[in-house]
C-alpha cells in the first residue's frame, strides 16, 4: 500500500493520509488486466482496465492520472465523496462545497467532482456559482467515464432548469432543460407529468404558444392527479380559444378601480351622464335600459 500511496498525485497525498488511503482499501484480493489508454494529454491520462474480483464477473473501470515533474501520478479523491454526501445529508453545504472544490481541485476532468459542486453550491444558495460546474460536470459526462449514472445525471438536469427557471431568470434555457429531461428512460409517470407541466408553463411564458399546447396537451396522457388535470384542462382551452365564455365572464364581473360597479354597470353609467348631459331624455332612458350580449373571439395565445 506504501508503493500505490506514493503514485498519487501530490494534491491527492496533501489531501489524504496514508493512514486514511489504507482504510479505503477493499481486503479483497483483485487483479486487472486489458490496461488500454483511452485519452492521453500533456498534463492528463485516463486509463481504462478489467478489473477481476473472484466469484464476480469482470468489470470495466478507469483511473485518472496526471503529470507532475515528469512523471505519471493518480489523481486519487475517493475519500471525499462519503464525506461529502454526509455534508450534503447533514445540511451543511459550506463543508460539503468545501470538499468539492478540494476534490476538483486533484481532478477536474471527473464529472462527479463538477457535480458535487454544482450541488454543493446550489444548496448553499450561490446559485450564479452553481451554474458553471453544472454545466462543466454534463460536459465531461460525454466524454469521460464516472459513477455519474443516468439518476445523477438527470438530478444535475433538474438543478440547471430550476437555476435557470427560478434564480437566474434564464426561461429560454428552463425550457431547453424540460426537454432534454423528458427524453430520459425509464420515468415515472408522476415526474413525467410534472415535467410537462414545467415546460408547458415555461414555453407559455415564452409566448410559444404552440409547444406550450403540445406540452399541455401530452402532459393530460401522463398526469393522474385531478387538480394536475384541472390545469391541464384549463390551460388547453385558454391557448385552444374554447374559453371565450369564461373570458366573458371574468370581464362582467370585473369591478372598476376605484367603484364597485361591474364593468358593464360603469359602462351604463356612463352612458347615461353623457346623455343626460347632452340634455337627451331618450337617450339617456334608453342607455339606461340597454342590455348587452358579450361573444369572444380568439385572437391566438391566452
Amino acid at each position: 500500500l506504501e508503493d500505490a500511496y506514493e503514485i498519487l498525485s501530490a494534491a491527492s497525498r496533501k489531501s489524504c493520509t496514508l493512514e486514511r488511503f489504507r482504510e479505503l482499501q477493499d481486503p479483497a484480493p483483485w487483479s486487472y488486466g486489458k490496461i488500454q489508454i483511452r485519452s492521453l494529454k500533456d498534463e492528463h491520462a485516463l486509463i481504462r482496465y478489467e478489473l477481476n474480483v473472484p466469484q464476480k464477473p469482470p468489470e470495466r473501470d478507469w483511473l485518472h492520472f496526471v503529470r507532475e515533474e515528469g512523471r505519471w501520478h493518480r489523481a486519487y479523491w475517493w475519500h471525499l465523496m462519503d464525506p461529502i454526501e454526509g455534508d450534503l445529508e447533514a445540511l451543511d453545504p459550506e463543508a460539503a462545497y468545501a470538499k468539492a472544490v478540494e476534490a476538483a481541485r486533484i481532478n477536474p476532468w471527473d464529472p462527479m467532482t463538477h457535480g458535487y459542486l454544482c450541488e454543493s453550491a446550489y444548496a448553499r444558495e450561490d446559485y450564479k456559482t452553481a451554474e458553471a460546474p453544472c454545466l462543466r460536470a454534463l460536459e465531461l459526462a460525454e466524454d469521460f467515464p464516472s459513477r455519474l449514472d443516468d439518476d445523477g445525471l438527470f438530478h444535475l438536469r433538474l438543478l440547471l432548469a430550476d437555476l435557470y427557471r427560478n434564480r437566474l431568470g434564464n426561461l429560454a434555457r428552463a425550457a431547453q432543460e424540460y426537454d432534454v429531461l423528458l427524453a430520459f428512460p425509464r420515468l415515472s409517470e408522476e415526474r413525467r407529468c410534472d415535467i410537462h407541466i414545467a415546460a408547458a408553463d415555461a414555453y407559455f411564458e415564452l409566448a410559444d404558444y404552440p409547444k406550450a399546447m403540445r406540452y399541455y396537451r401530452d402532459g393530460a396522457t401522463a398526469c393522474q392527479n385531478e387538480e394536475d388535470l384541472g390545469l391541464l384542462e384549463r390551460n388547453t382551452a385558454i391557448l385552444g380559444g374554447e374559453s371565450g365564455p369564461d373570458a366573458v365572464a371574468l370581464l362582467q364581473r370585473h369591478k372598476m378601480p376605484g367603484d364597485k360597479l361591474t364593468l358593464f354597470e360603469w359602462r351604463k353609467k356612463v352612458q347615461v351622464e353623457i346623455a343626460e348631459r347632452l340634455k337627451i331624455k331618450r337617450l339617456a332612458e334608453g342607455a339606461a335600459a340597454r342590455s348587452e350580449d358579450w361573444t369572444a373571439k380568439h385572437l391566438g395565445g391566452p
